[in-house]
């Protein structure tokens, strides 16, 4: 790749290194918003880190005469191209403002420059015997979406402007105007936990056939009507999911779907209607992402395509996701990474992951609801979750009249909330309807 067709502006490399020389503020600037590997002139990458060393030395003034001794002292200053070319940097500088304009071009610059270097590595991985495309492919959509968001990474937040923030969100959750959280949708959970923030890891786990999928599921529904979900099967096929949804809404079973000579004129009628329902939940199936950086991947390319922040990623489930081990890793190893990348997950889209986890056994064996301690395989999902739910279907309960089994529901681990006990006054019950696969108990957010 010939150097001129890379993207370059000296003139704008100049005119953001130049005020930085002269300018404590705009060297500030400088090293917050831009790296040395942004500047295509290896001079300015030179002048660059020796302002970055001033700017974190406390005693030293920000001002050409400091930066040309520097850079004299560490025996760089013909790399930097000399006194005569810091000469023109300074005289080409019209004052000691930061100017934006040129540090944005010269961000634009080294994008692009960085957009051709990932698709050149790419290619020349692809050719190489053995390569999976579909790894090379993944790999390069994760580097291309990590080099276009950089613009809009977070930098350290000042405490007090953090406690400005939380202030503010609670004067409008106060007034009404927004809710504390995204509701679960069960109004003992919502009122314990405020429901699911960003950055949060909430485990979901129950023993199999228990309902932990039908409430994920629905859980992603109620919050699809407010924007994009993600929701990452390694279980249940689209068309699976889509028959439960349904079955959910109308009541006609999913096999009754499948064999649709058993459906009437009725069924048809409910099942249009429920589909009609459907089409405005912005709910997104997700069967072939095996791993947490797939998962990331899709959840960015969700985003980018529905120009819209994702608002849930839920995973069914933590187990089912594969990890990169090394020789003698135990499962229980592998589990922790997974459940610690969707917690990376979370903190990195800013977004609530909700993951579903089996137990190690079945606690109805023992005849006693089950406890954090038999999360499956690992206690670091327990260290790494910030909510823990455990769902509980007790043996000796059958269906009442209306079709529903009394579920239990507690809330074993919250970082910032309250948690319940199985039978205590604080108990939650939920109402399972078999022939819906729905929590029928699944109601209007309370918070009080």
């Amino acid at each position: 790749m010939e150097a001129l067709l890379l993207p370059q502006d000296k003139a704008a490399e100049q005119l953001v290194i130049g005020p930085a020389m002269i300018s404590a503020e705009a060297a500030s600037k400088l090293v917050e918003n831009l790296t040395a590997e942004d500047f295509y002139v290896p001079g300015h990458r030179v002048i660059y880190a020796t302002i970055l060393k001033l700017v974190h030395d406390p005693k030293a003034a920000i001002e050409a005469a400091t930066v040309v001794l520097a850079l004299q002292e560490a025996g760089e200053l013909d790399k930097a191209g000399g006194d005569s070319y810091i000469e023109e940097i300074l005289t080409g500088t019209p004052g000691p403002s930061w100017n934006a304009y040129a540090a944005e071009r010269v961000r634009r610059c080294s994008q692009g420059r960085q957009v051709l270097a990932a698709i050149a590595a790419a290619s020349a991985e692809i050719r190489e015997p053995d390569t999976d495309p579909e790894d090379v492919a993944n790999g390069l959509q994760v580097e291309l979406h990590r080099i276009c968001s950089r613009r809009h990474s977070r930098s350290a937040v000042r405490l007090s402007a953090a406690v400005d923030g939380v202030l503010a969100t609670a004067e409008r959750v106060q007034a009404g105007t927004v809710e504390p959280g995204i509701p679960y949708g069960l109004a003992g959970v919502d009122a314990l936990t405020g429901g699911m923030e960003a950055g949060q890891l909430i485990v979901l786990a129950a023993g199999t056939s228990k309902g932990k999928s039908a409430l994920a599921l629905e859980m992603a529904e109620r919050t699809g009507l407010h924007g994009p979900v993600l929701f990452v099967s390694r279980e249940m096929t689209a068309a699976a999911l889509a028959k439960r949804s349904l079955q959910g809404r109308t009541g006609i079973s999913g096999q009754n779907i499948r064999y649709a000579k058993r459906l009437g004129t009725g069924d048809w009628q409910q099942l249009q209607e429920a589909a009609a329902e459907i089409e405005s939940v912005l709910v997104w199936i997700d069967t072939y992402s095996r791993t947490v950086g797939e998962i990331a991947s899709r959840a960015r390319l969700l985003a980018a395509s529905s120009a819209r922040p994702v608002r849930l990623v839920a995973v069914d489930y933590l187990q089912l996701l594969d990890w990169q081990t090394n020789r003698g890793d135990s499962k229980a190893t592998a589990i922790g990474r997974i459940a610690w990348g969707c917690k990376t997950l979370a903190l990195d889209l800013d977004v609530p992951v909700l993951a579903l986890s089996q137990f190690n056994r079945d606690p109805n064996r023992q005849n006693r609801p089950p406890e954090l301690s038999d999360l499956r395989d690992s206690g670091e999902i327990e260290q790494h979750a910030d909510v823990v739910i455990l769902l509980h279907r007790p043996e000796d309960v059958v269906t009442d009249v209306s079709g529903c089994l009394e579920v239990w529901a507690r809330v074993a681990k919250c970082r910032d909330g309250m948690t319940n006990t199985w039978t205590g006054p604080d108990a939650i019950r939920l109402a399972f309807h078999i022939g819906r696969v729905r929590f029928l108990a699944s109601e209007q957010a309370s918070y009080e």
